[in-house]
């Protein structure tokens, strides 16, 4: 299976242009096991739990988090070389395990004894790279070729969500209604989003595309990448290829999201040939590098894959180079969420930044508008009544 890649380089510390930095706001927590090799990586994250693997015993073993590096558990089924969790949720894990020389897409509930296999009679191989607590989604491959996926619990509950007329299809996310993924039509991958079955199946390909891919939804939206000129751009759907937003930040080499959570999304943009986490909200000036919040022992990649929002904290995991230890180590960030209802840049502030957001943007019909601070989805008089009232607050 693949493994999240992440290159060494110099770090890169220069922000999009025109957009105001979150890192300082931010803080980290190393989530590497004690004891473990040179990789470990957190896919997922709920506000207590983070699930995702670790290499221990020169094996990569699925485990969960609860929020520190001394408190990772192995899910590793027994007769498995490897596994993974892809997603936590509703105190279920999803993933896969190696068995028998074959990926087994399967589900545990917080320990190694409570797996079960998800894999279809018949198929190859199979992984379930999402769960919302009582749906599953993936892929399982027949005859060579991957077909998307959803299960409930159990292999004999497989629905087959492939598209009429595809090579192959994955489904990587879902929230229990609809699912997100990718599907070869001809010899390009196009976004997909489906709403429990074949028949349902939207392309959400935007014309001029060479490839597209949506990773992860929320109930109004759906996110992931979009190819234009070869280069992947993070990308913004709800619900049709005409919807697409670019989320590229300006000074990125490429882009993508691979998390969702109510406003916002998680992700990497590449800034001088190495990737950056970070986090949008709904427009690529929003980008927020993550990358800059971490120590100078991280000075070289990063990669978000997982975001949680709560009452009162954003949470977002991933993975990052330690250049010190030459290890890839599982990372988790934090903030507290603003309180400042003017505070549109996410810095904890409503200020003169805010007030030129909202300016500039005046007349955008939307949604998405950056300056609409009233959620209405336009940008007009409300919202400049917005900052001028909640303007100088701090929280």
């Amino acid at each position: 299976m693949n493994r999240p890649t992440v290159r060494i380089g110099a770090m890169y510390l220069a922000l999009c242009a025109g957009s105001d930095s979150l890192g300082t706001t931010w803080t980290f927590t190393v989530l590497h096991p004690p004891g473990a090799g040179q990789f470990s990586a957190a896919y997922s994250t709920t506000g207590s739990q983070q699930g995702g693997w670790a290499r221990i015993a020169g094996m990569d073993r699925a485990g969960v988090w609860n929020g520190t590096a001394a408190s990772f558990i192995s899910l590793h089924p027994a007769g498995a070389t490897q596994s993974e969790v892809r997603m936590t949720s509703g105190g279920q894990q999803a993933g896969w395990a190696l068995i028998g020389g074959a990926s087994r897409a399967g589900i545990w509930t917080g320990t190694a004894g409570s797996w079960v296999s998800l894999h279809p009679a018949g198929a190859s191989m199979s992984v379930a790279f999402a769960t919302t607590g009582a749906q599953q989604a993936g892929v399982a491959h027949f005859g060579g070729f991957g077909r998307a996926s959803t299960w409930t619990g159990s292999a004999a509950g497989r629905v087959d969500l492939h598209p009429a007329g595809a090579a192959f299809s994955f489904a990587l996310g879902t929230n229990g209604t609809r699912q997100v993924g990718y599907a070869a039509i001809g010899l390009t991958m196009h976004a997909s989003l489906w709403s429990g079955s074949a028949a349902s199946w939207v392309d959400l390909h935007p014309a001029g595309s060479t490839g597209s891919q949506a990773v992860a939804l929320t109930a109004t939206h759906q996110g992931g990448f979009v190819e234009l000129a070869g280069v992947p751009h993070a990308a913004l759907w709800s619900g049709s290829a005409a919807t697409f937003i670019d989320l590229h930040p300006s000074a990125a080499a490429n882009s993508a999201v691979n998390a969702m959570a109510g406003p916002y999304q998680a992700g990497r943009a590449e800034f001088a040939g190495w990737a950056h986490a970070g986090v949008w909200k709904g427009t690529a000036a929003s980008f927020d590098d993550l990358h800059a919040a971490l120590s100078t022992d991280y000075q070289e990649a990063s990669e978000a894959f997982g975001i949680h929002v709560g009452a009162t904290t954003i949470l977002v995991c991933g993975a990052a180079m330690n250049t010190t230890t030459g290890q890839t180590e599982a990372i988790l960030w934090s903030r507290p969420l603003s309180f400042c209802p003017g505070d549109l840049n996410l810095d904890g502030l409503t200020d003169s930044f805010d007030l030129n957001i909202v300016l500039s943007d005046f007349g955008c019909l939307g949604p998405p508008c950056p300056g609409d601070a009233d959620g209405d989805g336009d940008t007009d008089s409300t919202d400049l009544n917005a900052i001028l009232v909640d303007f100088g607050c701090t929280p």
